[in-house]
């Protein structure tokens, strides 16, 4: 839904954080005041998170063809 989400390290383990503008990592109070800044600033972008959401999309695509084609062989 477009929301920046501000974690640590531990808090994205397992996630593929290729949307860097939005997963903001921030392990310590400075990167966390850094990052809450960053997030005033940007507020809200809806061509940004279009992009984001068309990269997912092609990302989900290509997974469900490869299971497709693993189910065929």
């Amino acid at each position: 839904n477009g929301c920046r989400v501000i974690g640590t390290d531990v808090s994205y383990e397992g996630i593929d954080v290729s949307a860097k503008n939005l997963l903001l990592i921030a392990n310590n109070a400075k990167e966390f005041a850094e990052n809450v800044n960053y997030c005033m600033v940007k507020a809200y972008n809806p061509e940004e998170i279009k992009n984001v959401l068309g990269q997912y999309i092609n990302r989900f695509i290509d997974t469900t063809e490869w299971i497709q084609n693993c189910m065929v062989d």
